[in-house]
């Protein structure tokens, strides 16, 4: 038995420089992607509807009772079936959802009005009123980034802080 530990030992040390041979020769894992160092878009158009059923706008756009649109589901990127929408999904929620890719618990609208913390209990906050949203949003970064911005008929582009430079309507 005075043998065994210094076998084992041995047995260890190979295994050990075994298993770094192995480690050096596998092979690498699949390549990550680098992202495009150009956009791959000139401009961009975010069309959002609230309560618009992409199912039906899908259907009458195939019916070609909306070419235009057709052709910008034909041309764009489009999900299936829309969006997921954050919970609860209402306006208050839904649009900061979508301008930041974050849910209520991030951006901090929690519905179209709510109760803020330490305000009186009968007080009532809209989700757009300036301050409330605590999320960068695409618009912004898109301008932070260099880009011209034009925000139509958004009230959340309204209140942003920083305010975009570009024109809101």
């Amino acid at each position: 038995m005075s043998g065994f530990p210094g076998k084992c030992m041995r047995w260890a040390i190979v295994l050990a420089v075994a298993s770094m041979i192995l480690v050096g020769m596998a092979p690498a894992g699949p390549a990550v992607p680098t992202p495009p160092t150009k956009p791959t878009a000139e401009k961009i158009i975010i069309f959002a509807a609230d309560g618009m059923r992409p199912d039906l706008m899908e259907r009458y756009a195939r019916e070609r009772a909306m070419p235009t649109f057709a052709n910008l589901l034909h041309r764009g990127a489009v999900g299936e079936n829309g969006l997921i929408q954050a919970f609860p999904p209402n306006t208050g929620v839904g649009w900061y959802t979508l301008a930041t890719g974050t849910g209520p618990g991030e951006h901090g609208s929690t519905n179209n009005t709510f109760h803020r913390t330490g305000e009186a209990f009968t007080a009532r906050t809209s989700f757009a009123t300036t301050g409330i949203l605590q999320a960068d949003t695409l618009l912004q970064a898109a301008e932070r980034a260099g880009k011209k911005v034009a925000s139509v008929e958004w009230v959340g582009a309204r209140t942003l802080v920083p305010p975009l430079q570009g024109p809101v309507v």
